[in-house]
């Protein structure tokens, strides 16, 4: 399996889905990609998920800027 189909499938996690909607907010909001997204009461698919990028959800929480993101 290639390295984009092993992205494609885990991108499509159901999990995931909030993850993107939220930088797809920030996106709408500043026009470009930037600030920090807040993510709370997570459940088990999206700590799954988000645990792959290896961030700190130990409070069902996530507080991530768009730098930090960059450099997971």
């Amino acid at each position: 399996m290639s390295i984009e189909e092993e992205l494609a499938i885990y991108l499509n996690k159901p999990g995931f889905q909030m993850f993107i909607d939220a930088w797809i907010f920030q996106y709408k909001r500043l026009g470009r990609l930037g600030g920090k997204i807040v993510l709370d009461n997570l459940d088990e698919d999206q700590k799954d998920c988000l645990s792959g990028l290896g961030l700190d959800l130990s409070n069902n929480k996530l507080e991530l800027t768009y730098s930090q993101f960059q450099k997971s």
